[in-house]
């Protein structure tokens, strides 16, 4: 019961019952009414009172389906029962006619089963709230499961008579994942090594403290300046379509606005591309392709006027035919031609005709939001003669400058990118920040103040795209010891309205296939698909995730058909030493394999196999499932141009050194090793050492931040330059060996000896790939890693949980175990969001739903594993690198397929003990509706009695 409370002092009692909230989105109260007091009543004796709420996410999330149950129990009989639900329809929904028809029956399996029977014919789901989504199907099945579960548990605590007893192996209750634990290990330096040398040191990232406390500035964090300008974005609302006019007078009437910029005030080329010439509109002109993209820009004196302002541009639009699915772009043969894509290694049709066992499937492998902490930025400052200092949250300020220079028709010493630092990027910030950065210059240019463009989050998921979303298509042949034998894959991504940076990552996800496995015949085809929808880009992996995961679900099927176990299938099929991969790169050490066994070693997976068997034997809606799979990725570039960094050192005459190189800073701790190799090679303290910013005015034709690749090339630049400068003071270290660092520098400027210098690196030998002869190699080592993953899932709700995770990474000699391991530990988690949760959905008219993160889910505190373990690969190198260091941004993320395929080996027990092949589909995301649907219908056609 409520006390409602009106204006005029008047009180009444509102009963909370079904007819409460009667109309959508209101409550029986008037308008006039506040609540002054909730009255919930004591239980009774006999009564059992249970709420549930089952989300996408484990916590922090909007419930898919919630319900309340209440039960009051005399002598085994039902007395009073009451069940309510919301979710289901667009207010409470109470099912009074399937109560009642239970009141005096005896609380037992029969009372459950025909329970469950009955609310599914009673609550027909016909309604989804646009902000959370779901499917109709897994909303339904959660009705009786919900009920189920409040029946399990009362039923636990009529038996024991004490809800602690409750464990994770009840299914009444949540799956419970224990405290947190964690390890972390690593090889120290070596006894010899100088204190003071800070390479292979657990180093704590330089920004740390200022990070963690909010005290590191980011773009929006400048100062504005007087008169500066704030730019708001008016986006498409059609997926395609022909502008036909675009009014702004109500915009410009808006108290504080200034001015627009559209595709008119461009001074010089209108499009842009890094793949593809004269890709994409930097302002759309005559026609929008996705939803989302940029018409125009309204300046104003703040970022709130000018949104406001940007709202009440009314643009008129004639509607053109849109392709809004990859499915759909498939069926119409909707392809980007000149960026098909095709390899061949040996015969596959022979090799199909004589295998034991050949068989066929698909899977789709869904996109993935960058949702970085900051958003796209940019700060436009005008100077004289046409310079701009533009301070952009980019990864790729040479793409950024050059994308300007050709807007403005301006040469590009005229435009200076800078950063200090940026909150994250993950690939989002290369190609797709010109949608910030260009707009924000050309508005700048035209009106000759600073401008401001600070994206919400909504609008820049809305503006940008994602990583590629996949549906791959498969063939295998192999024997019946579950060697395989051939391999023939279509793969189909979705590059969006423009190319972007698609084409190469189709040739990356083409490259992956193989995984670390020797398959002797091979044939693939890539298709490069046009849709409606925002152009997708580069993001961690950049092909490899969809390729590894697909690789992987490939063996664990071939290990499940032929009833064989996944880890030996792995093993018969891995690559050895000496071999050379599908792109012709060769393996040349074991660290595959070394990997591969400590990481089993490490994670007691043979005993824990014998665990999981049994833990699923003796749980009916519960299981378990494990799986250890490896990764292969191969570094650096394959192309030649990208291989390549320069440096900057500036010693000041008091002894203090600045730094400068063509790497961002993005939270990757890159300005850290970076001090870390020039605190070596100049014999310093890292506190003489310090990184300002990366400009390209200190760093010029620098190659994007990206590709797992930075460290490596920089690394090196810096260590040239430092070495320049070592070179120059040498003379006057022999001549005072026991003088300070400071003496020296003094003595040096004295005798005028330049106290900068520029550092440059490129390998000695570039590899590179001609995807069109399939000549040539595809880059110069790998990187290896292993995963052992443990998860449990409910089979009522299709919840889970990761319940241990073990990881073996081979990353050559760290620089810096601190930040090395914890960047296996976020990509791998950023990876778990990949393929568990993160979906992407979007409306009949192209509009990206999920586009906050009210409904766009990462991961969070509960869906990491409960025990995390990572170890660094002892005794591993890698010659051809600064300092035997191997690239570790991205390799990681791929291992996240053992959390995939261990929900799959779940579903899989479940499945087998439910009468079902175990043999499936599971596509990615296994998110909690594929889980719950991939489980089969449980409760109902069967009853909960039979499923008992």
């Amino acid at each position: 019961m409520v006390t409602a409370c009106a204006t005029d002092g008047t009180q009444r009692q509102l009963k909370v019952d079904e007819a409460f909230y009667a109309t959508p989105g209101r409550t029986a109260m008037s308008a006039n009414e506040i609540i002054t007091s909730i009255h919930i009543p004591y239980s009774k004796e006999g009564e059992y009172i249970h709420t549930y709420k089952q989300s996408r996410r484990r916590e922090c999330d909007i419930a898919v389906v919630t319900c309340a149950f209440s039960v009051r129990l005399e002598a085994g009989r039902v007395r009073r029962l009451t069940l309510s639900y919301g979710g289901v329809a667009e207010s409470v929904r109470m099912a009074t006619a399937t109560a009642q028809s239970l009141i005096g029956r005896t609380w037992d399996a029969s009372l459950a089963s025909e329970a469950c029977e009955s609310l599914s014919r009673e609550l027909v789901v016909s309604w989804i709230d646009p902000e959370v989504g779901a499917l109709l199907e897994y909303k339904q099945k959660l009705i009786p499961s919900l009920f189920f579960k409040f029946y399990k548990r009362v039923t636990e605590e009529l038996q024991q008579q004490s809800p602690e007893a409750m464990c994770s192996a009840k299914p009444g209750g949540r799956i419970v994942r224990g405290w947190p634990k964690t390890s972390q290990v690593y090889e120290v330096v070596d006894a010899g090594q100088a204190e003071t040398d800070p390479i292979g040191r657990p180093i704590v990232h330089q920004s740390a403290v200022e990070q963690t406390t909010g005290e590191a500035l980011f773009c929006d964090d400048i100062p504005p300046l007087k008169g500066e300008l704030f730019s708001a974005a008016v986006l498409s609302k059609r997926a395609h379509a022909r502008i036909v006019s675009v009014d702004l007078s109500a915009a410009l009437s808006v108290p504080g606005v200034v001015n627009y910029v559209d595709h008119r005030d461009v001074p010089g080329k209108q499009r842009f591309g890094l793949i593809r010439a004269d890709d994409e509109d930097f302002l759309a002109g005559d026609e929008v392709k996705y939803n989302g993209q940029l018409i125009c820009c309204i300046l104003a004196t703040s970022a709130d006027v000018a949104r406001i302002a940007a709202r009440a541009v009314v643009v008129d639009y004639e509607e053109l035919p849109a392709i809004l699915s990859l499915q759909e772009a498939i069926a119409r043969k909707s392809f980007y031609d000149e960026y098909t894509a095709e390899r061949r290694v040996g015969d596959v049709e022979t090799a199909f005709r004589d295998a034991a066992l050949v068989f066929d499937g698909e899977m789709t492998v869904g996109g993935q939001q960058h949702f970085y902490a900051e958003p796209q930025s940019c700060v436009c400052v005008p100077l004289e003669k046409g310079e701009l200092d533009c301070y952009v949250s980019t990864q790729a300020q040479h793409t950024q400058q050059m994308a300007i220079v050709a807007a403005l028709a301006l040469p590009a010493n005229r435009i200076k990118i800078h950063a200090k630092r940026i909150g994250g990027a993950f690939g989002g910030k290369e190609s797709q920040a010109v949608r910030v950065s260009v707009p924000s210059a050309v508005a700048a240019l035209k009106t000759g103040k600073s401008v401001r463009m600070i994206l919400t989050i909504d609008e820049d998921m809305q503006m940008t795209g994602g990583r590629h979303p996949f549906l791959i298509k498969y063939k295998v042949a192999c024997t019946e010891s579950g060697k395989i034998l051939a391999l023939q894959c279509d793969f189909y991504q979705d590059a969006g309205a423009y190319v972007d940076i698609s084409p190469p990552v189709l040739l990356h996800a083409l490259s992956a296939i193989d995984g670390v496995y020797s398959i002797p015949n091979v044939h693939l085809k890539g298709y490069c698909c046009y849709t409606n929808l925002q152009p997708n880009t580069a993001f961690r992996g950049f092909g490899h995730p969809q390729g590894t995961v697909a690789i992987e679900s490939i063996v664990q099927e071939l290990a499940t058909r032929l009833n064989l176990p996944p880890l030996h299938v792995r093993e018969i099929n891995m690559y050895r030493s000496g071999d050379v991969s599908l792109y012709n790169v060769p393996i040349i050490d074991n660290a595959l394999e070394r990997c591969m066994a400590e990481c089993s070693s490490m994670s007691d997976y043979v005993n824990r196999v014998a665990q999981v068997e049994t833990f699923n034997r003796n749980n009916r809606w519960r299981k378990r499932g494990l799986a250890l799979t490896p990764c292969k990725f191969t570094l650096p570039y394959d192309i030649g141009v990208l291989n390549q960094a320069g440096a900057l050192v500036l010693v000041y005459t008091d002894g203090s050194v600045l730094l400068t190189f063509g790497g961002v800073e993005m939270g990757q701790g890159l300005y850290t090793k970076m001090a870390q190799v020039a605190s070596r090679e100049l014999q310093l303290p890292l506190e003489k050492i310090h990184i300002s910013e990366t400009s390209t005015a200190s760093v010029a034709n620098a190659t994007a931040t990206a590709g797992s690749s930075t460290t490596e090339t920089c690394g090196m630049a810096v260590l040239n330059a430092c070495q320049i400068i070592r070179r120059r003071l040498e003379p006057y270290r022999e001549a005072e060996p026991t003088a300070t660092w400071e003496t020296w520098v003094s003595s040096a400027y004295l005798d005028r000896v330049c106290l900068s210098a520029s550092g440059f690196y490129t390998p000695d030998v570039v590899y590179e790939y001609d995807w069109k002869t399939q000549t040539g190699r595809l880059g110069n080592y790998f990187v290896f890693g292993a995963a052992c993953s443990e998860v449990e899932i409910d089979c009522l709700t299709g919840e889970h949980a990761i319940l241990r995770t073990d990881i073996m990474m081979d990353i050559g000699k760290s620089l810096n175990p601190a930040i090395d391991i914890g960047q296996v530990e976020g990509a791998f988690v950023q990876g778990c969001g990949l393929y568990t949760m993160e979906e992407l959905r979007f409306s009949d008219t192209g509009a990206l739903q999920t586009c906050h993160a009210g409904s766009y889910k990462i991961p969070a505190y509960n869906d990491i594993p409960a025990e995390f373990n990572v170890a660094l690969l002892r005794n591993s190198g890698n010659r051809s690198t600064i300092y035997s260091s191997k690239g570790v941004g991205e390799p990681p993320l791929l291992l996240a397929a053992s959390v995939f395929l261990a929900i799959k080996d779940a579903i899989g027990k479940n499945r087998e003990q439910t009468g079902l092949s175990a043999v499936f589909r599971l596509d990615s995301p296994s998110t909690v509706e594929r889980i719950r649907l991939a489980c089969g219908d449980l409760l109902v056609a069967g009853g909960a009695s039979a499923a008992e």
